[in-house]
């Protein structure tokens, strides 16, 4: 169901596919990715970021990978920030069958993230990553020894060590982060309290 008093031009706005199906997924994504292209488009001057939470799932549909690349390549004339997360680079394998265009369409978009942050890695999925990212050996050794919130920062030609930090409490932004409270069985109203 769509959300009651849905306001497509809010100042955030967030389309959940955890409710639709694999195969309608693609179709969704192309009707968002047309959207938001026309919201783009209309000059007026607001700077906006697109967040694609597991996008290795969504990059499977070659005509949603070919819309990911025009829109990363039009997104400094719309001044839209595109962030793709994926748990693993590894994952970007998944997108295609080795070769194919949707596979190479997923690993350009890679190619054109200027910058890329890196969390803890262990040692065997280390040296693939390296391998898509040309990681020289001074990222690999600080990768493994990254501890939790803290990531390496690749941008442009230079890497940094960026420690992640949450406001104290009350004001906390802990909930917004915390993704082990699903997994320990805690409502979304207990994890903000």
């Amino acid at each position: 169901e769509t959300s009651p008093g849905l306001d497509l031009d809010g100042p955030m706005v967030s389309v959940n596919l955890r409710q639709v199906s694999d195969a309608a997924k693609p179709i969704l994504m192309a009707c968002v990715s047309t959207w938001l292209r026309g919201v783009w488009g209309r000059g007026d001057g607001r700077r906006r970021i697109v967040v694609q939470e597991e996008a290795w799932h969504l990059l499977k549909s070659p005509t949603f990978a070919e819309m990911q690349q025009e829109n990363f390549k039009l997104a400094r004339q719309y001044g839209v920030q595109n962030i793709i997360v994926m748990h693993h680079l590894g994952d970007l394998k998944a997108a295609g069958d080795a070769g194919s265009r949707t596979a190479e369409l997923a690993q350009n978009l890679l190619a054109d993230a200027a910058t890329r942050v890196l969390y803890h890695l262990d040692e065997g999925e280390l040296h693939a990553t390296a391998e898509l990212l040309g990681l020289n050996r001074a990222h690999c050794r600080i990768i493994p020894k990254l501890y939790r919130a803290s990531g390496l920062w690749l941008v442009g030609g230079r890497a940094f060590v960026v420690h992640h930090r949450l406001a104290p409490a009350p004001s906390s932004e802990r909930w917004i982060v915390d993704t082990d409270g699903a997994m320990l069985g805690l409502g979304a109203e207990r994890r903000r309290a």
